[in-house]
Formats: structure tokens, sequence, C-alpha cells
């Protein structure tokens, strides 16, 4: 991964007009990298498509990768607000470890992994902290969802439509880039983002 990763660097140096084959190469050789643990390799991945390609659409995604890969151990604000109206945040739950879960309701692997989060909120209760960032398109589709499963924890929904699913503020920040991400936060320190 290493050597591909470097490779797919080189490339992108030596053809820089070629972002049609540079970007995808940079961007599998750096999630691979991420998914492996070569978190240097995965950062040094994605800088080099911000900045040898910085007008493409992709440059703005992979500054927001790396802006989440360096977020691990540093302390991060997270806020929006729930279909219902209320303001939720990070901060609210200082002191308790927890999880920041992105998912959408008709994503499989986002629901069926909303077993294991339900089961942490039994098993814990109120000694942990879960908030979900509901990446769904339509509000009539989360409010369908929610009221059939009934899940314990607030779940942050933009109720601007250009502002929903992938356009959302905070995934655009975080680099978030499929679902469901889970991020994890212990008592005491910041945001752990896994994707």
């Amino acid at each position: 991964l290493q050597e591909f990763a470097r490779q797919a660097e080189d490339y992108a140096m030596k053809f820089p007009k070629d972002s049609n084959r540079s970007i995808p190469l940079l961007f599998t050789a750096a999630e691979r990298c991420e998914m492996n643990g070569l978190m240097e390799e995965a950062v040094r991945a994605y800088t080099v498509i911000a900045q040898k390609f910085p007008k493409h659409p992709a440059a703005e995604v992979a500054v927001s990768v790396v802006r989440r890969l360096k977020m691990n151990g540093r302390r991060i604000k997270l806020y929006g607000t729930t279909i219902e109206g209320r303001n939720v945040s990070l901060e609210q739950h200082a002191g308790k470890p927890g999880v920041v879960y992105f998912w959408n309701s008709v994503a499989d692997s986002a629901v069926k992994q909303m077993a294991e989060v339900n089961d942490a909120v039994k098993k814990y209760g109120n000694r942990i902290a879960v908030i979900g960032v509901s990446l769904d398109e339509k509000q009539e589709t989360l409010e369908a969802f929610l009221a059939k499963e009934k899940l314990a924890w607030p779940n942050i929904f933009n109720t601007d439509e250009e502002k929903r699913a992938w356009n959302n503020p905070i995934v655009k920040f975080s680099g978030a880039r499929r679902i469901p991400p889970t991020w994890l936060t212990d008592a005491g320190r910041p945001v752990m983002p896994t994707s």
C-alpha cells in the first residue's frame, strides 16, 4: 500500500494535467492506506489531490478528509438541530464517553449497525452519549423511520433541503465519505473519527 500510494503521487507529479487518472489513483491509494492504519500515507495522498488539482471538486473532498484525519485527539465542536427543533451538541455531553453516528434510513449497513448502538444505549444508559447525524434526503422518510424505530438518541437533521445528505455541512467539514462512519469519544478527550 505504501508503494501504491507513492506511485500514485509520483504519477500525479509527472502528469499534472491527467486528473482523470491521477485523482482516482490517489483516492484509491489514500482510502486503502486509511483503512489499514497508514495515516501518514493517506494524508499525503489526499494532500497531493488538493495541491495538484485545486480547482477540481475532488480537492474540497480531499481537504475535508485530511481535516478529519487530523481531528484525532483534538477537541471539535459538533452541533446541530434535531428534526423536532431541539439543539444538540457534543458539549452538552462533556464528561461522558460516546458515539457520533452518521447514518440514513435507507442504508442497510447503517440500519443494521444501529442495533449495536441501541444495545450500548440500553446497557450503559445515561453513562454514555450518542448523537446521530441523519443523512436522509427527505424529512418524511426520516420521520417515518424514527416513528417506527424509536431511537433512544437525538439525531441532527438539516432543515435546509440543499444541506441534506452528502451536502450536510457536518459531513462536508468532516470528510465523511461512506455510511456509517462512527466517531468515538471518551469522557475527557475529543472525538476520534473513523470511517
